[in-house]
Order: structure tokens, then sequence, then C-alpha cells
């Protein structure tokens, strides 16, 4: 599975630049487990606002996001805390459950 292969090669990436590298690579094989990864590795790089704009792009295309993607994408939040409610917002408009990694992300 090129998905699965593609997860598996951005949890070793060691830069933001190998994930972004990467995922234009693999542009097609791009789906949500690949989306939540790369938010979550971007965020601890230090790069949340890539983070983000690849979580609004990945909406954009289609991909059918879940709570785990929109987690990571509300951890990248960081201070934002006005951006992060808006998310959550979306996140339960669109018919998805918070859980309690939701609910930290939002505190934190």
């Amino acid at each position: 599975n090129p998905s699965k292969e593609l997860v598996q090669k951005l949890k070793q990436c060691r830069q933001a630049n190998e994930v972004l590298r990467l995922l234009d690579e693999h542009e097609l094989h791009v789906n949500v487990f690949v989306v939540t990864t790369a938010v979550g590795k971007l965020r601890r790089f230090g790069k949340p606002r890539e983070a983000l704009k690849l979580f609004e792009r990945s909406k954009i295309r289609g991909i059918a996001l879940n709570t785990f993607a929109y987690n990571a994408a509300i951890s990248a939040c960081g201070r934002d805390w006005e951006r992060a409610m808006e998310l959550f917002d979306e996140l339960q408009r669109r018919g998805l459950e918070p859980n309690v990694v939701t609910y930290s992300a939002l505190i934190s």
C-alpha cells in the first residue's frame, strides 16, 4: 500500500523540508493517515503554519479528514486559540466526535 509506505517514510523524517518533499513527490498517495502524520511532524518541527496549510489543502482536495487529523491540526494551532476553536467547531459541524486528545489539544 503506497499510502502506508508514505506514512512510514514520514515518521522517519528528521526535518520539515523532508516532510514537504515527500508530500510533493507522492501527492497521489496522500490520504487522511498521511495528512495526520505530516501535520503532526510539521508541528513538532516548529512549522505550524505549514502544518495548517497542508490541513486546509487536504480539505480542498476532498480528503475525508477524521477526528485524528483535526486533533493534529488543533495541536498545530499552538497559542492561536481562536483558530483552534474554529477547527473544533468545524470538526463538530462535520459530524465528527471530539475525543480526549481533542480537548487536551484545546487546553494545551
